[in-house]
């Protein structure tokens, strides 16, 4: 008993201890963010920089260490989900690429999986992996190179990752992992803390791992990760007993939070990709205000967050079509909230309503410079807010209606990251289009979202689902070889996966209300 009473106690510290040092943290990336923008002068924004890093770095410590408070209190529970280790990998390594750039290094990256499906945490994967790649990039001085190696092996995943660093001498090499560790020196002047590596060495032995270092000094560092694979749940609970299970859209919620400590219990709603109703997610911390605003959108599906890490995590996994969200909110707040959301190529398109009681002008020029669609100062009337919703909505069904919806991928007036996304969503296609079974399923893994997020997301941008922009998109592209004569129509239809020529006359027809045959003849 008083033994369970202090590990409460002390996970109660850490959560506390968090909590209080998140509050002035935002405070500080809040500002360093705001005159980061408005200041020119390079030498200001290189002490600016400095301040956002370190704060940042600090935020990261304290993630860490909450990590580890709950490890050490029996809290922090292995969740398993099903994983594409291909998919996976594209999306965690892509980021290195422009962080090593931005140190003057080279990032090479060798992938060798399969296309089984495993099960894995992958939750505490990116904790071990993220901090290992960064370890390396960090460590490494410029014109150096930085290397991961993937694969697979008799049911283990391998992770290798080199560098060309200072190196780690060999009678240090034992006590890298032990907490609090710290080399007397280091490139570029980052001395640690001795928590990141500990934190990894935990983790993997938590996963029934091995971690271990490599290194010649002067020459570079090499850590190597082994841990089991599962190929399903029985095999995972002969290993694991308390382990729990995640679909794909609980992991969204979870892993959109890796650097936060804390577990955040998201709820859930029946909404699929086929719902009617327009989706209204309001993030505010008022519990009354945000029933009030729930009973004035009742005809919208709404979703509530009472913070702002949550509503992230909702707007990911359900790409609703509005945000309406307070600036004031613990964790993360209405500022950041809007920066998160328009950095993200899945939810940048969302627009975004603000109500807040900040209402001096320089906060409506914030919120607005942030992505802010409207802003609408506390006490505000319920009915302006309404019609603010119902115009933004209505303008979205204008965009993308038969007059005016995007045709494929060229309109001047999507941002450049939906520019760049819907061209490439058409590279996409164009590439893998000619084979037979090319699906939505198949266009969003290689495009690494999920089928919901596309849908959402195409719909938004075109006015039309996934499976119909990919048959808008083959029908384009059969219309202009039509054109050139050199492919009679059976050839055209084998070459855009048909197997069926009358399958893809019905489809010709119904996008240009004439047959192939017919177009041929005027084209």
């Amino acid at each position: 008993m008083k033994k369970e009473l202090a590990s409460n106690t002390k996970e109660l510290f850490f959560n506390n201890v968090a909590h209080e040092f998140r509050t002035p943290l935002s405070l500080i990336l809040g500002p360093a963010d705001q005159l980061l923008g408005e200041i020119d002068d390079p030498l200001h924004q290189q002490k600016l920089i400095l301040i956002k890093r370190n704060a940042l770095y600090l935020k990261q410590l304290i993630d860490q260490l909450l990590t580890l408070g709950k490890m050490e209190t029996g809290n922090d529970n292995l969740s398993f989900q099903k994983v594409s280790l291909s998919s996976f990998f594209n999306e965690l390594l892509y980021p290195f690429s422009d962080l090593a750039e931005m140190h003057g290094l080279t990032f090479k990256r060798t992938v060798s999986l399969d296309e089984q499906v495993y099960f894995g945490d992958l939750v505490k994967w990116k904790i071990v992996l993220n901090n290992l790649i960064s370890n390396a990039v960090k460590f490494t001085p410029e014109g150096g190179e930085v290397e991961v190696k993937v694969f697979v092996l008799d049911n283990s995943l391998k992770v290798r990752v080199y560098d060309t660093g200072i190196g780690i001498s060999p009678q240090k090499i034992p006590y890298v992992f032990d907490r609090y560790y710290q080399e007397q020196k280091h490139i570029n002047h980052y001395l640690g803390t001795g928590i990141g590596l500990a934190l990894c060495k935990e983790v993997t032995e938590q996963l029934n791992g091995r971690l271990y270092a490599e290194s010649v000094v002067g020459e570079g560092s090499t850590f190597l990760w082994d841990i089991p694979l599962f190929g399903n749940e029985k095999e995972v609970l002969e290993v694991f007993t308390k382990a729990n299970f995640m679909d794909s859209e609980e992991y969204l919620s979870k892993a959109a939070s890796i650097t936060n400590g804390d577990s955040l219990i998201v709820k859930t709603y029946e909404i699929d990709e086929n719902t009617k109703e327009p989706v209204v997610l309001i993030a505010e911390d008022n519990v009354e205000l945000r029933n009030i605003l729930k009973d004035a959108l009742s005809e919208y599906k709404i979703i509530e967050a009472s913070n702002g890490q949550e509503a992230i995590e909702l707007a990911i996994k359900y790409i609703p079509r509005i945000v309406v969200t307070d600036l004031m909110m613990p964790d993360v707040d209405g500022f950041e909230l809007m920066e998160l959301l328009k950095s993200d190529f899945r939810t940048n398109h969302i627009p975004i309503v603000v109500t807040s009681a900040l209402s001096e002008v320089q906060h409506r020029i914030d919120a607005l410079d942030k992505g802010a669609s409207a802003f609408m100062p506390k006490p505000f009337n319920l009915k302006e807010v309404k019609l603010q919703i119902d115009n933004l909505l209505a303008l979205q069904e204008f965009n993308t209606s038969d007059d005016n919806k995007y045709k494929l991928g060229y309109k001047s007036d999507l941002s450049k990251k939906d520019q760049e996304f819907i061209e490439r969503l058409n590279a996409t296609i164009k590439e893998r289009m000619t084979k037979e079974h090319f699906s939505v399923a198949n266009l969003s893994n290689t495009l690494n979202i999920s089928r919901v997020q596309l849908h959402r997301k195409v719909t938004a941008l075109c006015g039309c689902s996934s499976s119909s922009y990919i048959k808008r998109f083959k029908m384009a592209s059969a219309a202009e070889w039509l054109k050139q004569d050199s492919l009679t129509i059976s050839e055209v239809a084998f070459k855009l996966g048909y197997t069926s020529l009358a399958h893809f006359s019905r489809n010709f027809k119904e996008e240009y209300s004439i047959s192939p045959k017919e177009f041929r003849t005027i084209a």
